[in-house]
């Protein structure tokens, strides 16, 4: 049997294979498609859908906090300086990759 915790870190891994999904949809068919019978709704507004789960299952996260996780505040939480160190990554791979002729 889990616990509430254990429950959630399962729907956040759902959660996030589903964000990926929606990011490839976007990468194959471009932003503005509508994927099958998706009523209107582009692949843009189904990958916002899908953070925004995300961030929702972080939220309940972060409101479980047990003692184990003590004294820390968040389970998971933004760190400035470690997002802008990963666009610095991401961008230095992407000019090699562009480098090479991979992407325009």
């Amino acid at each position: 049997m889990m616990t509430r915790q254990q429950y959630l870190f399962g729907k956040l891994a759902e959660e996030c294979a589903e964000l990926a999904k929606e990011a490839i949809k976007c990468q194959q068919f471009g932003v503005l498609h509508v994927f099958g019978n998706a009523k209107g709704v582009t692949n843009i507004e189904r990958l916002n859908g899908e953070f925004n789960d995300v961030m929702g299952v972080i939220d309940m996260l972060n409101e479980n906090i047990t003692e184990e996780w003590q004294p820390t505040t968040n389970v998971i939480s933004v760190h400035p300086d470690k997002v802008s160190a990963k666009v610095a990554k991401v961008q230095r791979w992407f000019d090699v990759a562009q480098e090479m002729g991979m992407v325009k």
